[in-house]
């Protein structure tokens, strides 16, 4: 994840980055780190082959068992919990 310096202040993105590292759940993409160059503040995940949107609406998630689709949006909705109990509200 990229953010331009002059639309977030660098405060903003050591606080992000402190509730990141704290963050521990199976349902939650990794946090690894974070980088700050001349221009740009990085945001450092653990790699996935495809993100989320794209999987769901590839044509073999049509055909997918019903159980797969319960079991995905049954994690979705575990890693939503974990954020909310922590009080943070995902935004993406």
């Amino acid at each position: 994840k990229e953010f331009d310096l002059s639309d977030k202040s660098k405060q903003s993105f050591e606080q992000e980055k402190t509730i990141l590292k704290e963050l521990q759940h199976n349902c939650i993409v990794p946090f690894l780190g974070s980088k700050i160059n001349t221009n740009n503040f990085y945001l450092i995940f653990e790699y996935y082959d495809l993100p989320l949107k794209q999987l769901i609406s590839k044509n073999d998630w049509i055909q997918s068992s019903r159980r797969t689709k319960v079991d995905l949006y049954h994690q979705m909705c575990e890693g939503i919990e974990y954020l909310h109990s922590k009080y943070i509200v995902h935004l993406d």
